[in-house]
């Protein structure tokens, strides 16, 4: 007698061959397509996504939603020149507010001598604020003899054409060399262009920082080209102070040779080594 085909707990027949069962095959074929559907499902969310952050980003960075369309000047102080710093400002209209970099029109606008400060900042949505200080003169460079009232110069090295010395200025000019001549030399009858001081203006500006701040009163000054600068002081005496050496300590070294009574009018103190000034 022959027996017909067993299924047998655990799904093995009776011939030893293992069969699977369909149920599970038909599950896992479930699974497999379920996950395939929910792949697609967040590769499609993720490019619509991106898209997305483009889209957004061209309307903030690169479109016409977010343009500086406006112009706000505020100046304070004489002889602002608002006209020049209102057309500076302009070829900036129709930046992107995001993208605006406001340092670039401050550099502008700090090319114009009458300026002294310049502060720009973008008002959200579309407004360019333009807040400028007028230029306060720091020397005057001193003219040829009888050829006119000299060139005020403001903290930049920038002569201010058209700006009339205020009293208090410092007048300045170049010499060929520290006492190449009488002392009169501190007496500013030379021309000068800011050309010829740009290297020696800086340091001017320095020493009679340092002056001021021990209380002396310069009068005049003189570049000596690449050697240093002069100073003649209101008390009728004059200071040379070579390249290199610190303006706080030269001024330091000169005010306690005063304190000693060892500077009189019309004495000139060399400061060369401030820790071993000369006095003639």
């Amino acid at each position: 007698m022959r027996l017909g085909r067993l299924s047998l707990a655990g799904g093995r027949d009776y011939d030893g061959q293992v069969t699977g069962d369909p149920r599970l095959a038909r599950r896992r074929e479930e699974i497999e397509a379920a996950s395939a559907k929910e792949g697609r499902r967040r590769r499609l969310a993720a490019a619509l996504g991106a898209v997305g952050i483009l889209v957004v980003a061209w309307l903030f960075l690169f479109s016409g939603l977010f343009a500086l369309s406006r112009l706000r000047v505020e100046s304070s102080g004489r002889g602002v020149p608002v006209t020049e710093v209102e057309k500076a400002a302009q070829a900036y209209l129709g930046a992107n507010y995001f993208r605006f970099d406001p340092s670039t029109l401050e550099r502008s606008l700090l090319a114009y001598p009458l300026v002294g400060q310049a502060r720009v900042s973008a008002s959200f949505p579309h407004t360019i604020v333009v807040q400028v200080t007028a230029a306060t003169p720091v020397l005057l460079l001193s003219p040829v003899a009888g050829s006119g009232a000299g060139v005020a110069v403001n903290a930049r090295l920038q002569p201010m054409p058209g700006v009339a010395p205020t009293p208090g200025l410092v007048p300045t000019c170049l010499a060929a060399a520290p006492f190449s001549g009488s002392v009169s030399d501190f007496a500013c009858d030379h021309g000068a262009t800011v050309a010829q001081l740009s290297r020696g203006l800086g340091r001017v500006i320095d020493l009679l920082g340092a002056a001021r701040a021990v209380r002396l009163k310069p009068a005049s000054a003189v570049v000596f080209g690449a050697y240093g600068v002069g100073i003649g002081f209101a008390g009728g005496y004059s200071a040379y102070f070579a390249d290199g050496t610190s303006a706080s300590a030269a001024v330091s070294s000169l005010a306690s040779l005063l304190k000693q009574g060892l500077v009189p009018s019309g004495s000139v103190a060399d400061l060369t080594d401030p820790t071993h000034p000369v006095v003639d």
